[in-house]
C-alpha cells in the first residue's frame, strides 16, 4: 500500500495516552455537473451516490481527522468491518481469502496487516480488525499514522500488552525509546509490531492510534480544523458517494499533476454478490482540465483501449463504465464510475494507484514525465511516443 512501512532506526518506541476520539458528522455542499455519456454500457445506478455525502463512514472519517501537511499528503480509510464482511468474515472471525473482496481487507491500516499477523493482534494485543468499525491512515512514512475505531479495540488488554513488552512511562507516555526509531530485541518488535510499525500509540475508548512520531499520531485523532472541511476533500467525498473504501491524495502524488485532488473508492454493495462498483474522480479548480479529463476518461475506458500495466482489453477487466462530471463548491470534478468484471477483484482502482498506473486514465497531453511514471522507467522515447499515438495524445 502506499502508506506502508519503510525500514527505520534501532528503536521501537511505543508512546502510550488514554485520548477520547469523537467522530463529528461533516457537511458539503455541491451542485451536479452535466452528466455525459456512458463511455461503454451503463452503470448509472450505481455511480448514482444513493447516499448524502454528509451521513457517510467516509465522511465522518474525513471530519475526525486534523487537516494538515500529513492527511493533505495521502489519506486512507476503510470500513473495516464491513469490508471484512464481505469477504466472508465476520466480528470474530478473518474474511476468507479467494473472494472478490479479500484483496480490500487492510486498507487504512498502512497495508500490513497480513493473515499470519492478524490472529496475534487479536490474542495478544486485543485488536480483533474484524470488528473494527474504521481504519484510517495518513500521511508517508516516516510521518505517517494509522488510526483504528471499533469494538475491535480493546483498550485495556492492550495497554496491559504494552506494559508486558516492556513499556515505561515517561510523563503521561509509557514509551520504549525515543520518536522514529526500533528496538529489535524488544519483544513487542519481534511479534506483531514488528510488521504493523507501532512506534507512538494512543488509547481510548475502543480508538487506537500509532505511528513512528508524535504528531501525524495526533493529527489522525483529530480535535483541530477537519480536513473534510477542506474544500477539495468535500468535492471528493461528495464525488465518491456511500464507500466502504477510499484513498485520496493530491494529483502530483499519483501521477496527474494537472489534478488538485485525486480520490478512488469501492462504493458499498447491497451484498457480498452484487457487483462491485469502484469510483474515480479527478478534483480541478478549471471546467477546461475537467472536460479534458473527461474526454480522456471516455477514450481510456472504450471497450477495446488497453489497460495498464498488464496490457489487457478494458472489456476483460470491466462489465461497465461510465463518465460523467460534477460541480462541488466552486470545483470541478470528473468521474469514472467502473463496474467489474466478475474475474476482476477489488480494489481495482487501488492496486492500479500502487503500482503508478492511475494517470493512464487522466494524462490529457503526451506528457512524458506523467506517462513515464505508469509506463515504467525504462520506458524509451519511443515507447512514450507510440503510446501517445495510440492513445491519440496531443503534444504538451
Amino acid at each position: 500500500m502506499i502508506a506502508g512501512m519503510m525500514a527505520r532506526s534501532r528503536w521501537v518506541p511505543v508512546v502510550l495516552a488514554v485520548t477520547a476520539v469523537a467522530l463529528t458528522g461533516c457537511g458539503s455542499s455541491s451542485s451536479k455537473g452535466s452528466t455525459s455519456g456512458s463511455s461503454t454500457s451503463s452503470a448509472s445506478a450505481s455511480s448514482s451516490a444513493s447516499t448524502n455525502a454528509s451521513t457517510t463512514g467516509l465522511s465522518q472519517a474525513l471530519a475526525s481527522v486534523d487537516a494538515g501537511p500529513v492527511s493533505e499528503r495521502y489519506f486512507e480509510w476503510s470500513d473495516l468491518g464491513a469490508v471484512a464482511k464481505l469477504a466472508g468474515g465476520s466480528p470474530t472471525a478473518p474474511p476468507r481469502a479467494g473472494t472478490p473482496w479479500s484483496d480490500a481487507f487492510g486498507i487504512g491500516t498502512t497495508g500490513a496487516i497480513s493473515d499470519p499477523v492478524a490472529p496475534q493482534l487479536a490474542s495478544r494485543y486485543g485488536l480483533e480488525l474484524s470488528d473494527a468499525t474504521s481504519a484510517i491512515t495518513i500521511g508517508f512514512p516516516p510521518r505517517d499514522a494509522t488510526r483504528i475505531l471499533g469494538p475491535g479495540v480493546d483498550a485495556s488488554r492492550l495497554t496491559a500488552a504494552l506494559v508486558h513488552d516492556g513499556a515505561r512511562r515517561s510523563g503521561r507516555f509509557l514509551a520504549f525509546g525515543p520518536q522514529g526509531s526500533v528496538n529489535v530485541t524488544n519483544p513487542a518488535v519481534t511479534g506483531a509490531f514488528t510488521v504493523v510499525g507501532l512506534d507512538r500509540v494512543l488509547i481510548g475508548d475502543h480508538s487506537f492510534a500509532s505511528g513512528p512520531f508524535q504528531a501525524p499520531v495526533i493529527a489522525v485523532l483529530g480535535g483541530g480544523r477537519p480536513v473534510g472541511s477542506v474544500p477539495a476533500y468535500q468535492a471528493a467525498q461528495t464525488c465518491l458517494g456511500d464507500v466502504v473504501w477510499a484513498a485520496i491524495a493530491p494529483g502530483a502524488t499519483v501521477g496527474v499533476p494537472s489534478s488538485e485532488l485525486v480520490a478512488i473508492g469501492g462504493r458499498r454493495p447491497a451484498s457480498a454478490s452484487a457487483p462491485i462498483t469502484e469510483v474515480l474522480c479527478a478534483v480541478d479548480t478549471g471546467s477546461a482540465v475537467a472536460a479534458a479529463q473527461q474526454r480522456r476518461l471516455r477514450r481510456a475506458l472504450s471497450p477495446t483501449a488497453l489497460l495498464l500495466p498488464a496490457d489487457e482489453p478494458v472489456a476483460r477487466a470491466l462489465r461497465s463504465s461510465e463518465v460523467d462530471g460534477l460541480s462541488a463548491g466552486g470545483l470541478q470534478v470528473a468521474r469514472a464510475t467502473l463496474m467489474l468484471a466478475p474475474r476482476t477483484r477489488a480494489p481495482f482502482l487501488y492496486m492500479l494507484q500502487n503500482d503508478g498506473s492511475l494517470g493512464q486514465f487522466l494524462v490529457t497531453s503526451c506528457d512524458r514525465s506523467v506517462i513515464r511514471r505508469f509506463l515504467g522507467r525504462d520506458a524509451t522515447p519511443a515507447d512514450i511516443a507510440a503510446y501517445c499515438k495510440r492513445s491519440g495524445l496531443p503534444s504538451p
